[in-house]
């Protein structure tokens, strides 16, 4: 699997999340947008059957029945602007029926509805409230509905504004977090880059430490911190290899300085012998040398615990110099 650079993936999860948002955000204002056309459309419809239901109470108390169909075609058609309504009797004969009711076939119900209705007439959509009262002993059944298709044309534009509107935003969107998660990232680059330049030759170089309080800030101290502890261990390791050559190099001179010697011309037995033995007393001090040389290495390197006890430094500059000047002897006489 291929890994993605961080920037991608962040412009990535970016994208993700705001899709996941305008999406909750573009469904919710259509829905609360339908919402609310269809209560204020449904509180009109009810205000309209309740002024019908007083029209007819006013006309029943009256005592002249028969004059509800004038009055509702007068209420409906004069007062209301000619909308949309219909009322018949509990046997379902037609008290009044508006021509555009008429023309949408708008049926009368066998039950009532608790909510308004939606039915399509002509291919025109119409909401219905229908309201159930009793006057005089009679009851009447009260249709009200109103065209809904400008609204729903309304909510299709509002939809397709979304459709259009959302992808272009993400895309903006996407572009832009890319653009501003590579300005971020760009602090790293630089600390990579700078990190690349340093090698054995150069570990006390450091990486600018950007004064910002923040993560960046934090990753380059840990970096130079770390650099400062690899430099640190490099010159020990150099100083162990120098004090070793150095201390070292003495008895290896005295061994080959006797070798040298006994081979120039013949020599007895005993010679050799001689000479044998004290190639040989060098090689133990050298092994015990290599020994303290590495518990010293093991020391710095912890896996050791030096215990430091009073010592006379005299004995160590007087072997150091008597194995100094028995090197320079043998180099200088011959035999």
């Amino acid at each position: 699997m291929i890994a993605l650079p961080i920037r991608l993936r962040l412009t990535a999860w970016y994208f993700a999340v705001l899709a996941v948002v305008l999406s909750a955000f573009g469904v919710s204002a259509y829905v609360a947008m339908r919402h609310s056309i269809r209560k204020t459309v449904d509180e009109e419809l009810q205000i309209r059957a309740e002024g019908v239901h007083q029209l007819i109470e006013r006309t029943i108390q009256r005592g002249h029945p028969e004059d509800l169909p004038e009055g509702l075609r007068e209420h409906t058609e004069l007062r209301a602007g000619g909308a949309l309504l219909q009322v018949s009797d509990e046997q379902g004969n037609w008290l009044y029926r508006s021509t555009v009711m008429s023309d949408y076939g708008v049926p009368r119900p066998a039950t009532v509805p608790r909510r308004a209705t939606e039915f399509l007439g002509k291919d025109v959509p119409l909401r219905i409230w229908t309201k159930k009262v009793d006057v005089g002993g009679r009851s009447y059944l009260i249709q009200s509905a109103f065209e809904m298709d400008d609204f729903y044309e309304a909510l299709d534009h509002f939809a397709l504004l979304l459709y259009i509107s959302i992808p272009t935003l993400l895309l903006l969107a996407a572009a832009a977090g890319y653009w501003i998660s590579t300005r971020a990232l760009a602090p790293v680059d630089q600390i990579t880059q700078t990190a690349r330049t340093i090698s054995a030759q150069n570990l006390s170089s450091r990486l600018v430490v950007p004064q910002t309080g923040d993560e960046l800030q934090r990753l380059s101290e840990t970096v130079n911190g770390m650099l400062g502890r690899l430099e640190s261990a490099f010159k020990k390791i150099t100083q162990f290899t120098a004090d070793a050559s150095h201390e070292l190099r003495t008895p290896v001179a005295v061994m080959r300085t006797r070798a040298e010697l006994s081979l120039r011309k013949a020599r007895s037995a005993d010679e050799y012998r001689d000479v044998i033995a004290e190639v040989l007393t060098e090689l133990e001090k050298t092994s015990a040398l290599i020994e303290q040389l590495m518990f010293l290495a093991r020391a710095d390197s912890g896996a050791e615990t030096l215990h430091f006890t009073a010592t006379n430094v005299s004995f160590l500059f007087t072997d150091r110099m008597t194995a100094t000047y028995r090197y320079r002897f043998y180099r200088v006489i011959s035999p």
